[in-house]
């Protein structure tokens, strides 16, 4: 098996259920469009839900290319996060490949 490992600089962006406008149903039609939107071009690292001890929960996305990270700001706004923070984050991406399996004629 070959694996390469790089290391890319990205940004994180967060926006807490507290900020946000609207109430839970909006909250969860907003989470899947930004589902739908990373899985229908697989533009994030990250997409997920989490919850702090001290603020509750959050949104959190670490896009492909951090060059799109205003245009990500700006679909979240629309969709109704407020207070949108953002973080500049290093992370490790690693592909793999089965040699094994690879044939060469």
């Amino acid at each position: 098996m070959k694996v390469d490992v790089r290391k890319e600089e990205s940004v994180q962006i967060v926006s807490y259920f507290e900020d946000f406008d609207g109430d839970l149903r909006r909250w969860q039609e907003s989470y899947f469009n930004l589902l739908a939107w990373k899985n229908t071009w697989d533009s994030a690292y990250v997409l997920d839900l989490n919850s702090s001890r001290t603020k509750g929960t959050f949104v959190r996305v670490i896009p492909r290319n951090a060059d799109t990270m205003e245009s990500v700001m700006e679909m979240m706004d629309e969709l109704g996060y407020k207070k949108i923070q953002t973080f500049h984050v290093s992370i490790g991406v690693a592909e793999y490949c089965d040699v094994d399996e690879i044939v060469l004629e």
